[in-house]
């Protein structure tokens, strides 16, 4: 049965492990190489600890029968006229996908939302992933910006 809840430190393994195989994941989407760069962190598993216990971060798991196929990441984003969580990572396990695990990390991060006071979450989807963009559609997100991109080539010598 697919479940979610916060992580604990104890889940510190296979959070790593899970984080990363999020973001080569997306490296082999289109445009998913910057979205991934966002994610690459120097120390990973120092960050994720750090995040377990910082009240501004929600880590998720995502569970099938007490086994961990999915991770979830929000961060509240405070500074705003009316504040909210940016969700950085929404990650199952390939052969877990489309039975609900993304959904129950999903309901947990709503939920902590709440209890944050924060008006709603931002959510990034690639374009071209129809099966994300369907999936966070189904959970009541709707688009609200649309983010172009123009690569800049950068001189040899680091002038630009």
């Amino acid at each position: 049965m697919e479940a979610a809840r916060l992580a604990t430190e104890a889940d510190l393994d296979v959070l790593v492990a899970l984080w990363e195989r999020s973001v080569a994941e997306l490296d082999g989407q289109r445009g998913g190489a910057l979205l991934a760069g966002g994610l690459v962190r120097g120390d990973l598993r120092r960050f994720l600890n750090e995040a377990l216990v910082d009240p501004d971060r929600a880590v998720v798991l995502g569970l099938i029968d007490d086994v961990a196929v999915g991770l979830a990441s929000a961060v509240a984003e405070r500074r705003r006229r009316e504040p909210l969580a940016v969700l950085e990572v929404v990650y199952v396990d390939s052969g877990a996908r489309q039975i609900g695990v993304a959904g129950a990390m999903v309901d947990v991060i709503s939920a902590w939302c709440r209890s944050l006071g924060l008006v709603g979450i931002d959510a990034p989807a690639l374009p071209g992933n129809r099966p994300a963009k369907a999936f966070f559609e189904s959970h009541g997100f709707l688009a609200r910006l649309l983010v172009m991109h123009h690569p800049v080539e950068i001189d040899g010598d680091g002038d630009s």
